[in-house]
């Protein structure tokens, strides 16, 4: 009897510690779990993006129409996170009318993204301090813009010197890009700064396509056009191609830059990168471009600004005494 009730209690005694073993480990595996959760959450997918741009980066609209087109942009961008499963991933935008107002936030560290025209992001001088990433272009196979200055075909022009007294147009759409401060400063550089002062740089029309008529019916002698306009309108019209034609060519240019500020995410960079440059290939994407009046956006590095930059600086030398 006696050795009935030792090994009765030693089996419920063996009983109770293997019950509270199982549930010791039920809690261990529990809090493994949560605790990778959490590194994982920390790690991959919690992020804070504060964008800042400007106005003129939609081309010809006021500010209430470029916050709309900033506000469905980022409501995509933000829906195709969330797809990703990058859950608490927060993003605010600011759109800014003059560049001083987004450098004095950039400075203070409120902006740690920002979209920009690529004369601004010279004008910035930010250094090393922000990188250059995405870019987009207006050429469906292309990754820079080049512009082209046109002119009928009966015109028998050799030389850039030969444009005195002549009138050039440059549309509304791309008078503030970096396309027209590569016209002005090419003529200025062959034509010196007398004979560039005849010129009579207009501006009339609201688009490169209007130009490019205009230059078709001989209502203006000159058009500043880019690539991709030029070509469009050449195969709808093939008339244009045998009316008009090139006269100079600019080399790869970007017309605006979004950078991010060094020391931002590496996981939020790529899957931003990975969701823009795949826009065109949705029709929801496809009208968030549209919006902006680019076919699609590209990865870039700073070193395909090495152009821009050759044009900018040039441009200061003769127009900024």
């Amino acid at each position: 009897m006696k050795n009935y009730i030792i090994e009765s209690n030693t089996i419920s005694a063996l009983k109770i510690l293997f019950i509270n073993s199982f549930y010791l480990f039920l809690l261990l595996q529990f809090l493994i779990v949560e605790f990778c959760l959490a590194q994982d959450k920390d790690h991959l997918k919690k992020d804070f993006v504060r964008m800042g741009a400007m106005t003129n980066t939609v081309i010809g609209v006021e500010l209430k129409d470029a916050d709309a087109a900033f506000k469905i942009w980022t409501d995509v961008l933000v829906k195709k996170f969330k797809a990703k499963n990058l859950y608490d991933f927060t993003f605010e935008y600011k759109m800014y009318e003059t560049i001083d107002g987004l450098k004095k936030d950039i400075k203070t560290g409120l902006i740690n993204y920002f979209n920009v025209p690529t004369q601004d992001y010279f004008y910035l001088s930010l250094g090393s301090d922000f990188i250059p990433f995405l870019s987009g272009t207006n050429h469906p196979k292309q990754k820079f813009t080049q512009y082209y200055l046109v002119t009928s075909t009966s015109n028998k022009i050799k030389d850039l010197t030969e444009l005195g007294n002549k009138k050039v147009s440059i549309s509304k759409s791309i008078i503030d890009q970096i396309g027209a401060i590569w016209l002005k400063t090419v003529l200025r550089d062959e034509m010196g700064s007398r004979l560039y002062k005849s010129v009579n740089l207009q501006t009339v029309n609201n688009n490169e396509n209007e130009d490019l008529l205009a230059v078709f019916f001989n209502k203006t002698d000159y058009a500043l056009v880019s690539q991709s306009s030029f070509e469009f309108a050449c195969e709808m019209n093939p008339a244009i191609a045998k009316k008009v034609k090139i006269v100079r060519s600019s080399g790869p240019l970007l017309t605006g830059i979004f950078v991010y500020r060094k020391g931002m995410n590496q996981n939020t960079i790529k899957v931003i990168k990975d969701i823009v440059s795949d826009l065109h290939n949705d029709n929801e994407g496809r009208q968030i471009l549209n919006l902006f009046k680019i076919s699609k956006i590209i990865p870039i590095t700073a070193d395909d600004l090495s152009e821009c930059e050759k044009v900018i600086n040039k441009y200061h030398k003769y127009f900024s005494k």
